[in-house]
């Protein structure tokens, strides 16, 4: 059982030492983040929980820290060259547009719940219930979905363009965007993720957040995740202790145990690999509107791989939960041990393009910033989501090309997008 801590320990050396070798970097960068992540998720999470069973397993935390080594060399290695460059198209009101068009959605979406609903009753809600609900369970997103998802991205990134030009209409859009974050969200997630989307824009744009401070504000999300995995349902009464407070805060990143679970399963013979399906045919269906093809099998694989494993349809009661299973894990379905190190450096390698693309655009530090926040959240889940939703932004920006920028061949240096890209 000692390995799993030389790991963590060698783990989190080498992390230092990126950080020692490079010290006119910024410690939040992708490498540290990242590399934060899966050591949390492997390490720390599970040796807190007490997961006798994962860390006695010496095989399975040895494939677990050569893949990590193959994340730390690809994450110090890959770079990308820009060739061409976007700039903002001077009085060009289109962004303008995209901003008014975010808080007419943000304002419909309230008016109506205040109308259909009382208010009070709405925030308090049990929104676990009612996530068990989405048909993305199911395996994927509806047409409205995706058209939000497309033109999500141009609204974000009208509304940075107006703060940075410092209009009071950009600052107004930003706090509907966080009122309807609040109202809406059926996660804990997305209200963290914009919390810290703040926290993220004042330390590159105003003053340099002292390391210190970045831990505490740590702290207060595992507090905060405790909390309101309690609050989503409706319960605003339970007390915890210290120990349940970090166990239950944590456990949102203690899925390195679920892999663990596809891990034996697929040595007993019960479960059989995929062998590169989910990449090859999934990912590619996902974008098939349900509508279209009624029948479409389930494409997300966490959602796939719990049913199978788990023997139970999804949201049949509010206790069927869809399991997460880490990259790592959806790696080794698709090609056993090598799968989980192609899937080690595919997490990078996809990761460090989105940011070179987005580095392209100005203003474009901002939906980096963003997918460096859902990092975590990748890490734990699977590649496949950041894949999607990586192809739909990219899709995005090429429409945003021909209404909102103008091609440039040089564009001043971005400090926030090189720094978190490191």
């Amino acid at each position: 059982m000692i390995w799993p801590y030389l790991y963590c320990i060698f783990a989190v050396y080498l992390l230092l030492f990126s950080q020692i070798a490079r010290p006119n970097n910024n410690y939040i960068n992708f490498t540290n983040f990242a590399g934060l992540s899966f050591v949390m998720i492997f390490f720390i999470a599970p040796i807190i929980a007490c997961n006798k069973e994962m860390l006695e397993d010496e095989v399975f935390y040895t494939v677990i820290f050569i893949s990590f080594l193959i994340f730390y060399i690809s994450s110090i290695t890959i770079r990308f060259t820009k060739k061409k460059e976007y700039k903002f198209i001077q009085k060009n009101n289109v962004s303008l547009v995209f901003v008014y068009i975010s808080i007419c959605v943000s304002l419909y979406r309230i008016i109506t719940v205040m109308i259909n609903s009382g208010f009070l009753d709405f925030l308090t809600r049990n929104r676990a219930i009612e996530r068990l609900n989405e048909l993305s369970y199911w395996g994927g997103q509806s047409t409205v979905d995706f058209l939000f998802l497309l033109i999500s991205p141009a609204m974000m990134i009208a509304i940075y363009k107006q703060i940075q030009d410092r209009k009071v209409i950009g600052y107004i859009g930003f706090a509907f965007m966080l009122v309807n974050v609040f109202f809406f969200s059926l996660h804990r997630t997305p209200i963290v993720l914009t919390f810290s989307l703040v926290i993220l824009w004042y330390h590159f744009n105003i003053k340099r957040i002292k390391i210190i401070y970045m831990v505490l504000c740590v702290g207060v999300v595992v507090i905060f995740m405790a909390y309101a995995a309690f609050m989503r349902t409706g319960d605003y009464k339970t007390r915890l202790t210290t120990i349940e407070t970090i166990n239950i805060g944590l456990s949102g990143l203690n899925t390195g145990t679920e892999f663990h679970k596809l891990w034996e399963a697929v040595q007993k013979g019960d479960l059989d690999l995929e062998y590169g399906k989910n990449l090859f045919y999934y990912n590619v269906i996902s974008f098939i509107p349900r509508r279209l093809w009624p029948e479409k099998p389930v494409v997300s694989f966490n959602a796939r791989m719990t049913e199978k494993y788990y023997q139970y349809h999804i949201a049949e009661s509010t206790k069927q939960w869809v399991h997460t299973f880490t990259v790592l894990g959806e790696g080794f379905m698709q090609g056993h041990v090598a799968g989980v190190f192609l899937y080690s450096f595919l997490f990078v390698l996809l990761y460090k393009y989105l940011f070179y693309f987005l580095s392209r655009f100005e203003g474009g530090e901002i939906i980096s910033f963003q997918y460096f926040l859902l990092i975590p959240i990748i890490a734990r889940a699977a590649l496949d989501s950041l894949l999607i939703s990586m192809v739909v932004t990219i899709i995005a920006f090429q429409i945003l090309k021909l209404i909102m920028f103008t091609k440039r061949r040089y564009l001043t240096p971005n400090i926030a997008n090189y720094y978190i890209s490191q």
